[in-house]
């Protein structure tokens, strides 16, 4: 997958990998090996931010400082059990900038001169406040019959030395970077490479790539919409609505603590026993497939392509009842991430992986970017 290929910040690669997702609530980890050429899960885990701040709960957006993650991270590791080995670590999406760009058809050497000159166009600050990587989308794939999602302008005639090669830029602001290699220098762990968690997310869940498919990762603090041809991030997008507004929807409605909420939204899902709960919940996820149903129209009526598939991931997604309310919302195929699937692990984890699995969708992604190296 072309994807897998993109924001090459470091290299690396070993016998056993660990992915680290560091997300506004929650650490989660993933430690993999690869045996006869097959992957093998050896341990998982996750740990709530909250408890270890002050304000905040389970399930619940924290502002931890580096020490308090460090602390979290490393009392995970400790718990799951995850040994030394080479790591790779999502950095959230927010803190990046995705875009498709053109640029003229030049020597690889040109190019790298050309692309950070046309990227100050699409970066919102300076390019020294970001490490910026690209990935050029290959001539191969620009004339396939079934791409022609990258031929919209095939209707104006060219002529000869106007071609444009298409262009994958990806910027990280680098106090962001910063502030992951201080936080993971602190551990025993060896960092071979960050990338955006898209790229983690997308090369864990995403098994087949070749048609526009749309993922929604629904997190604590924020729900981000890609939708994705041939491995290519063609719109990439998020909101700030996600499983933390769902628990203040129903902590506000029934008069309840943070805690007991967000208990509550974990038992029942959108089988709460409150019925106006139940709806304050419908207008929250609402809005999400909204966003959502909106993206796929502009994306169908610009490309002329439709999108056929969506696929839930993150920890909103195993929010009881969520794939069947998003099937009442969409008019196509809809699934919930599997990024386990493609792994050999004990049989007795099978029920709870089907359950949660998709929550580990950015750490499982970047422990299989940290085992093949890439």
């Amino acid at each position: 997958m072309i994807l897998s290929k993109l924001t090459s910040l470091f290299t690396g690669g070993g016998g056993r990998a660990v992915g680290i997702d560091i997300g506004s609530s929650t650490i989660k980890v993933v430690q993999i090996r690869k045996e006869r050429g097959t992957i093998v899960l050896e341990t998982y885990g996750s740990l709530a931010i909250g408890p270890y701040t002050e304000g905040a709960e389970i399930g619940q957006q924290a502002n931890a400082s580096e020490e308090v993650i460090v602390t979290v991270l490393e009392t995970l590791m400790k718990e799951s059990k995850v040994r030394e080995g080479v790591a790779c670590v999502s950095i959230p999406f927010h803190a990046s900038l995705i875009s498709l760009i053109e640029v003229p058809p030049l020597s690889d050497e040109k190019m790298a001169q050309v692309i950070p000159f046309e990227a100050r166009r699409y970066v919102p600050v300076p390019l020294e406040e970001v490490s910026m990587d690209w990935f050029v989308i290959p001539q191969a794939l620009l004339e396939r019959d079934d791409a022609s999602i990258f031929q919209e302008d095939n209707e104006k005639p060219q002529t000869p030395g106007e071609e444009k090669r298409k262009v994958l830029i990806i910027a990280i602001h680098n106090h962001e970077l910063m502030k992951y290699r201080n936080i993971l220098g602190k551990t025993d762990l060896k960092v071979t490479s960050f990338e955006v968690e898209i790229f983690s997310t997308l090369r864990s869940s995403v098994y087949e790539s070749h048609l526009p498919i749309i993922v929604i990762d629904i997190g604590a603090r924020t729900t981000k919409f890609y939708i994705i041809e041939h491995g290519i991030v063609l719109r990439s997008f998020f909101i700030n609505q996600g499983g933390q507004t769902i628990t203040k929807a129903i902590m506000s409605n029934e008069g309840i603590s943070f805690k007991e909420a967000e208990h509550k939204k974990r038992e029942h899902g959108f089988s709460l026993p409150n019925k106006d709960s139940q709806r304050v919940v419908a207008l929250v996820i609402d809005e999400i497939f909204s966003e959502a149903n909106s993206a796929i129209i502009d994306f169908e009526q610009r490309y002329r392509q439709s999108v056929s598939k969506m696929i839930l991931t993150g920890g909103g997604a195993v929010m009881e009842g969520m794939l069947e309310e998003a099937k009442k919302k969409t008019n196509i195929s809809v699934e919930i991430a599997n990024p386990f699937g493609r792994m050999q692990y004990p049989a007795l984890l099978a029920d709870s992986l089907k359950k949660n699995g998709s929550e580990f969708s950015v750490a499982v992604g970047a422990a299989i970017r940290a085992l093949e190296g890439r």
